[in-house]
């Protein structure tokens, strides 16, 4: 057999992790088809044995990129399903990171991989990154999106509720009415989520004093309420008595 010109050597070695992936492909794609029906029938175990060893397939002929990321966000979906919560998380960054590699750190396609890591976050307690993070998603969808989306509605929600768990739900008045403005946009004015929103506007009223601000947006809670849920009725009413109350008499607010 006569050598190989050096010229064909060389492009023989350039081609050789393409010609790897590409043989790849059909075992690995398998593998995630049958993980993904798995983990749509919430068979854990299953799910995270096939997603094991799509993601492990993959690293061995050098696959990356988006089809690499979404495997390991599944897999760390199983891995959550089955309760093992630091895996899981570990997992969900490990996904994030190979969205980013794939997508760059400013594309909406990361949107899922941030809000698995998000949830991820809240579980484990680590309020801080878990604000950073919804933060970053907001800023994502806002750049992506525009201001008035109704997809911010949702990690506006996310925001808060970490700036809450935190004790700092006060700081966050701003986004609240931002949502309040998104969900009647969206949602319309008999949404149930428009009565949240002004709930939780009245309740930060109410811990800043300002009585009157509080009285008018329970009494929006209460118009909506009798619409989309009279056994909440009572309630508001009770509600509405103690702020009426407290602005004749001058008391502090807060419950």
């Amino acid at each position: 057999m006569l050598p190989l010109p050096g010229n064909r050597i060389l492009c023989l070695l350039l081609l050789a992790p393409f010609v790897l992936a590409a043989c790849a492909q059909p075992g690995w794609q398998r593998l995630v088809s049958e993980g993904k029906q798995a983990l749509g029938s919430d068979r854990w175990e299953l799910a995270k044995e096939k997603l094991s060893q799509a993601v492990a397939e993959a690293a061995k002929f050098g696959v990356s990129g988006g089809e690499l990321a979404s495997a390991r966000l599944d897999l760390a979906s199983a891995c959550l399903g089955l309760g093992e919560i630091g895996q899981a998380e570990k997992g969900f960054q490990q996904a994030l990171q190979e969205a980013e590699s794939a997508w760059g750190n400013e594309s909406i396609k990361l949107i899922p991989y941030m809000r698995s890591l998000q949830g991820s976050y809240r579980r484990t307690g680590k309020l801080d990154k878990a604000e950073a993070l919804a933060r970053r998603m907001l800023a994502l969808q806002e750049a992506a999106l525009g201001p008035a989306s109704p997809e911010l509605i949702e990690t506006l929600n996310l925001v808060i509720a970490a700036a809450c768990a935190g004790n700092r739900c006060a700081d966050e008045e701003e986004l609240v009415r931002r949502q309040l403005e998104l969900r009647l946009r969206h949602r319309g004015r008999y949404d149930p989520s428009v009565a949240v929103s002004y709930q939780m506007l009245a309740e930060l009223e109410m811990k800043k004093g300002r009585y009157e601000r509080a009285e008018d947006s329970y009494r929006q809670v209460l118009e909506i309420r009798r619409r989309t849920a009279p056994e909440l009725v009572p309630a508001i009413e009770k509600l509405l008595a103690e702020v009426a109350e407290k602005r004749h008499s001058g008391r502090p607010g807060g419950r």
